[in-house]
């Protein structure tokens, strides 16, 4: 969240749009997994076909070598071993520090295209990419998230592209399951023996959550966005992540006449929800610590009671980087004490 101003949610639309990243699942769901990848026949001169989330089915000459994708997709191919050449949105932050939806990519190892305003297609042609995978917005339909609308005509007559779409009324894994698409289309390896180490790490982190949640029934969670000025309490059905959890068993409260996404309150009005536990976006990296110093919060409870958990709201569309954010919800919800009064 840039700045953590918050009152962008509501007046940016590229702000808003980006917020989307949370909800990174795929509109076509299973039913796409039996579509992606080579088809057992294919046309003349086709060597390789994927069929994307937009119904488009691309097909090329031979498999894409040179990929160029949307960070949070790259930072998943990455961990797939199918490293791109190029990658367009969030990257480094003004320290240097990778972005967390980029992962574990090494920026050094790949080409920056920039942002929404600062796109650069001169340099992405340069890089003579031979596909490039982006997000297909409904807010945005004649362009991926990203890239400039006026740029992505030129753009898609150059490059093949493939687009994911992300819709709200999927877990997370949705997302995952279609990248993995991708990438067995591209070559990776589903069944070796890395790959299914990092699955059985996701599954055991996920069992996890819910184990810790099986001696804490009533456990309650609330996913905020807030600065020293402003709290927006999140709407759970609309961040793919958060389904996920509930998915998992987490109870996580519903803000009552939400504007989409978010229902905006002041720091006065907080005190009308009552979770035992708080997640808070820490985006940037960590929990905003301005939020110390406001008293309001200060009283709740569960922060008096050291139950506040940071909420990674943005993040690599793949199973090995989310592995970690379910061991850190797990550790969360294990120390909640019960006896503390929500």
């Amino acid at each position: 969240m840039p700045e953590r101003r918050l009152a962008a949610f509501k007046t940016n639309r590229r702000v808003a749009l980006g917020v989307l990243g949370t909800l990174g699942v795929a509109g076509l769901g299973h039913s796409a997994r039996a579509q992606a990848g080579t088809p057992t026949a294919l046309p003349e001169n086709v060597a390789w076909s994927f069929t994307d989330d937009r119904g488009m089915t691309i097909e090329i000459s031979s498999r894409p070598e040179r990929i160029v994708a949307f960070s949070p997709v790259a930072a998943a191919l990455w961990d797939l071993g199918r490293q791109p050449v190029g990658v367009f949105g969030p990257f480094t932050n003004a320290d240097g520090a990778v972005d967390p939806q980029a992962g574990s990519i090494d920026p050094a190892d790949v080409t920056w295209l920039g942002l929404w305003d600062t796109f650069d297609l001169e340099k992405l042609l340069a890089l003579e990419p031979d596909l490039l995978v982006g997000l297909d917005l409904p807010d945005v339909p004649n362009t991926l998230w990203h890239i400039p609308e006026d740029i992505y005509p030129l753009l898609s007559e150059r490059v093949p592209t493939v687009g994911f779409h992300m819709q709200p009324d999927q877990p997370t894994t949705a997302m995952f399951d279609r990248v993995e698409d991708l990438a067995v289309s591209l070559g990776v390896d589903l069944t070796s023996d890395q790959y299914v180490k990092e699955r059985a790490a996701f599954e055991a982190a996920a069992s996890a959550v819910t184990e810790a949640l099986g001696a804490r029934s009533s456990l309650t969670a609330l996913a905020i966005s807030a600065d020293a000025e402003s709290v927006f309490v999140a709407n759970p059905t609309w961040f793919s992540d958060l389904r996920y959890f509930q998915d998992l068993g987490l109870e996580i409260i519903t803000p009552e006449t939400p504007d989409g996404r978010w229902q905006e309150v002041s720091w006065e009005q907080i005190g009308q929800y009552q979770p035992d536990l708080f997640l808070v976006d820490a985006r940037s990296g960590e929990i905003p610590p301005e939020l110390a110093g406001i008293a309001t919060w200060a009283s709740q409870p569960a922060v008096k009671a050291g139950q506040v958990a940071p909420w990674f709201a943005v993040y690599p569309y793949g199973r090995k980087a989310f592995t970690p954010i379910l061991e850190r919800l797990a550790e969360a919800i294990r120390a909640v004490d019960p006896a503390v009064e929500s």
